[in-house]
């Protein structure tokens, strides 16, 4: 019926100015949505995004891990998801690729995609792996 396709158009469009409201807002929330839009993933992986960065820069953008495995080796964790520099090249999203690694809409996309080839989409769903304590273990 006519009626429940134009319910379900109005549905879509209020979604995307809410996103869109979101993203202009700024912030961790709006980094997180503006990532995941680049990406094409569904905005409800916000939540385990936003975890995943909690965990592992507290949501600093510009975070630096100078004592890890990683910095041990000379190439330290950098930004929201805490990616190398090898690892940000591989994975951030062709549309931000241009971008540096601590800008955090780039950075996420990076993290995300390496996630999802490694663990698959369902565990940035669920916040990152957790120990059988429930406790976050990063990626």
């Amino acid at each position: 019926p006519a009626r429940d396709a134009g319910a379900d158009v109005a549905a879509v469009h209020a979604e995307q100015a809410r996103i869109q409201g979101v993203i202009r807002a700024g912030g961790l929330d709006g980094w997180i949505a503006e990532a995941l839009q680049v990406m094409g993933l569904p905005q409800r992986l916000a939540p385990g995004v936003k975890k995943i960065i909690l965990a592992e820069s507290g949501g600093n953008p510009h975070a630096i891990n100078l004592t890890d495995s990683n910095a041990r080796r000379g190439t330290p964790s950098q930004g929201l998801m805490q990616t190398i520099p090898s690892t940000f090249r591989h994975y951030v999203a062709p549309e931000v690729a241009g971008w540096p690694i601590t800008d955090p809409v780039a950075n996420i996309t990076a993290g995300i995609n390496y996630m999802v080839d490694n663990y698959g989409i369902n565990t940035v769903a669920a916040g990152g792996r957790s120990n059988s304590l429930g406790n976050y273990i990063g990626y």
